[in-house]
């Protein structure tokens, strides 16, 4: 009894040896990692646990003379759906996703219950876990997906993933929409509006320290680093959309009925020099339509027409002595400088004399041609020049990207001079 008392005693006591040892070892290897490495580990579960994340600002809206807003930022959400989680079990999955298909086909009408169901189903079959069901969902959207079937079991049951977002929307539609335009900073695009006063409505961004729970999410904590963000001003333009929306229809419909590629107009308040209507239409072949796709009213060019009789006039009438009632033969709206002819586009009268001041009320291109050839064919340079003091020849600078560099000649450019070149 005394020997099977002592053997048993004998291994009692040498487990007892190996496990202190081996406890010793485990505090020991506790000790120097926490001595030696601790600092560095701790580091790497702070980052792990703990990440800075970016506060979006607000961008600042657009609006009319009328407070009318022309683009607005919005909430939208990215859908995604974990088609593969655990907590998606096959019966339910079987059961369901028909249904599910259904609800999602009814609520975005942009594809049919068939392809949802494919979808949904391969999905399940890759194992895909972050499955794209639709990219700028609004509000109401989310509101009804979280009663679809499986979605209505919650965030982790049903595998339903949102991402918050903001898009950029215009209210109005088209209406100005080139004007208003748009920022492409990836492309390094700055359009209209948009592009031109960028860094006063896109605000600053701040950050947020959060920390990660159960599940992966993100919790977020008081720090003395973060940093709220600033949203962006607002613009006030002098636009008015009810204007503007005239303007472009009857825009729309000269050029339809002229058959034009092209074409733009603007509305100036001259009391004030507020623009208060700007379109351009290009034809799409595609829709059949017109749509503003570039801004020609600042960025083409092209000559002026008839507009440019009101510069030919201020100079006429500040170097020369013309008299506005001073009477001009029309001939019969048809004149000829040198081998080319000068025709005026409409019947002006029926042959004989008109005044100065009818010829521009007419917008005759015989009359006014005729004034400007007899006053400055020998001293060309002086009509230039004053279209030069003005200065026509350079840039508005204003601050909508794209404005063409005008061009206009000199007679000092004997290359580009001609006979023709002052009428």
């Amino acid at each position: 009894m005394k020997d099977i008392r002592k053997d048993i005693l004998w291994r009692v006591y040498l487990l007892y040896f190996v496990v202190l040892v081996f406890g010793l070892t485990i505090v020991g290897r506790v000790v120097y990692i926490q001595l030696t490495e601790g600092d560095a580990l701790q580091m790497v579960s702070q980052e792990k646990e703990y990440k800075f994340f970016s506060l979006e600002a607000n961008r600042g809206n657009i609006s009319d003379c009328n407070n009318n807003l022309l683009a607005t930022s919005v909430p939208v959400f990215e859908i995604r759906m974990d088609v593969d989680s655990e907590n998606i079990s096959d019966k339910l999955f079987n059961d369901k996703a028909d249904s599910l298909a259904l609800c999602l086909s009814k609520l975005f009408k942009n594809k049919s219950k068939s392809h949802y169901l494919s979808k949904l189903k391969k999905a399940r079959k890759d194992g895909n876990r972050y499955l794209l069901i639709e990219r700028n969902a609004s509000y109401e959207d989310l509101k009804e997906l979280r009663s679809f079937p499986i979605f209505r079991l919650g965030k982790y049951r049903g595998g339903l993933i949102t991402i918050p977002k903001t898009v950029r929307k215009m209210p109005f539609g088209d209406l100005a929409k080139r004007t208003i335009g748009y920022e492409n900073k990836t492309e390094n695009l700055f359009v209209g509006l948009e592009g031109a006063y960028s860094e006063f409505i896109q605000g600053r961004d701040g950050n947020q320290l959060k920390r990660r729970i159960n599940h992966g999410d993100w919790i977020p904590v008081n720090d003395e680093n973060d940093i709220l963000p600033v949203d962006g001003k607002d613009i006030f333009t002098t636009i008015d959309v009810n204007l503007q929306d005239v303007a472009q229809n009857a825009l729309k419909d000269h050029l339809f009925d002229q058959g034009a590629y092209q074409g733009c107009a603007i509305l100036m308040e001259v009391s004030t020099g507020h623009i208060k209507a700007i379109t351009s239409l290009r034809y799409d072949s595609a829709s059949q339509n017109y749509h503003e796709a570039y801004n020609y009213a600042i960025a083409e060019n092209v000559e002026p027409g008839s507009t440019f009789k009101l510069m030919s006039m201020m100079a006429a009438l500040e170097l020369t002595n013309i008299n506005l009632l001073d009477s001009v033969d029309t001939e019969n709206g048809v004149t000829q400088y040198h081998d080319r002819f000068m025709k005026d586009d409409h019947k002006i009268r029926e042959g004989g004399k008109i005044t100065i001041r009818e010829a521009f009320e007419l917008s005759s291109n015989v009359v006014i041609s005729k004034i400007i050839y007899e006053e400055f064919k020998e001293k060309p340079e002086k009509l230039v020049e004053f279209l030069y003091d003005i200065p026509l020849n350079k840039p508005l600078g204003i601050e909508i990207k794209g404005e063409g560099n005008p061009y206009i000649k000199h007679p000092d450019n004997k290359r580009y001079w001609y006979g023709t070149t002052i009428p």
